[in-house]
């Protein structure tokens, strides 16, 4: 700009107007009379005069320093640039020049530029530098996806032909072992006048059932991994759900000596929408794991807490208990919290059906240290999850 003004080529004013259309600076142009030829009409927070006196101070504590001349007919000197304390906290940046023109005129020339903050140099960089971080961030995520599922792949492959196995495997299994079953039955029905051959036929179908049972858990478990269980909602009765639950082990605890109390609500129980098999099963389980453990003269009790959007349902017993470093993994798959495997029947596997199952009923369950010795296990469904979901 101060070349062009030197040059005396075009008016002042339009040639300074031309850089101010570009830059957001002020410019005051005074002849050598000190007449205002040209002054900007940029709004500062602080007045341009007490600026502009600032800068006269500024400029009086020093001496003027002569550039050299870029041709033999320029005498321009320029002053300093300082740095300008506002009135309103702000800050600017100021310098004075005094121009010779090649026609010979003289003007002084005064610019002062508004310094900005850290802060709003921020404000106006931050978008893009957040739109580049998150392009960034989605370049690196897509990569990092597409990387670990080729990584991945392999593993992936493994484990679903182990599932594939474990399933066809008990599939294949479940027929020759009914075929066992139904003929040990009835070798003892016609040798029972045969001790020694009746006890061990009695053995051998004794551990064909266990190992049915285990064959039935894992067919579970393979149907759960490929997501291919059926369930069938409708309105269950909840009395009768209980009374068949606990009708169904009376004669089991008879044997071994167990208490087993049904603790029914006074209150009229609502209609649920569930999966009675489903629900049942749980609740098997609970009671099947309750009498596993069963200490001497033990008591079972199946108890119901109903609230206005849930019920839950409890089997509590007053058994072993559960020790504190079993808690956190006796709904995992396949974990035993006794190591010796003293009960036979004890796979590791019924909690984490009963997991599972919970799961596609919408519930949650859990275990709880019963008051005085044992264990608490519940499951909690919400009341009508189903009729909600059907309209």
């Amino acid at each position: 700009m101060i070349d062009q003004l030197e040059a005396d080529e075009l008016n002042t004013t339009l040639i300074i107007q031309s850089y101010e259309s570009k830059n957001n600076f002020f410019c005051q142009l005074k002849d050598e009379n000190g007449m205002i030829l040209y002054q900007s009409l940029t709004d500062f927070k602080t007045p341009s005069p007490y600026l502009l006196n600032e800068l006269n101070t500024q400029n009086e504590r020093i001496k003027m320093i002569p550039l050299i001349p870029t041709s033999q007919t320029t005498q321009t000197t320029h002053g300093g640039v300082f740095r300008l304390k506002g009135l309103a906290h702000d800050s600017y940046l100021g310098s004075s020049h005094e121009l010779f023109t090649k026609k010979g005129n003289h003007y002084k020339l005064d610019l002062l530029l508004r310094e900005e903050s850290p802060l709003t140099f921020l404000k106006i960089q931050l978008p893009l530098s957040l739109f580049f971080w998150l392009l960034s961030l989605i370049g690196i995520s897509l990569t990092s996806r597409f990387l670990l599922k080729k990584a991945l792949a392999p593993t992936e492959a493994a484990l679903q032909s182990q599932k594939n196995f474990i399933a066809a495997a008990s599939h294949e299994l479940k027929a020759p072992l009914s075929v066992m079953i139904t003929h040990t039955e009835t070798l003892k029905r016609n040798l029972k006048n045969d001790p020694q051959t009746f006890n061990h036929l009695h053995i051998l179908d004794l551990e064909s059932n266990r190992l049915s049972k285990l064959v039935n858990d894992l067919l579970t478990l393979a149907s759960s991994d490929a997501n291919n269980w059926s369930f069938i909602p409708s309105a269950v009765n909840i009395d009768t759900l209980l009374i068949h639950l606990y009708e169904q082990y009376e004669t089991v605890c008879l044997q071994k000596n167990i208490t087993l109390t049904l603790n029914l609500s006074d209150e009229t129980y609502p209609v649920l929408y569930t999966d009675s098999e489903r629900l049942l099963q749980i609740l098997c389980i609970y009671l099947e794991n309750a009498i596993h453990h069963a200490k001497q003269t033990p008591s079972i009790e199946i108890k119901t807490t109903l609230t206005s959007k849930q019920i839950t349902f409890s089997i509590i017993d007053h058994g072993e208990g559960i020790k504190e470093k079993d808690k956190p993994y006796i709904f995992d798959r396949f974990y035993c919290a006794d190591p010796s495997r003293t009960h036979q029947n004890n796979f590791g596997l019924g909690l984490s059906i009963a997991t599972e199952l919970a799961k596609r009923l919408n519930g949650t369950i859990g275990c709880c240290d019963t008051p005085l010795g044992g264990a608490t296990f519940y499951l909690t469904l919400p009341i009508n999850s189903y009729q909600k979901k059907k309209r």
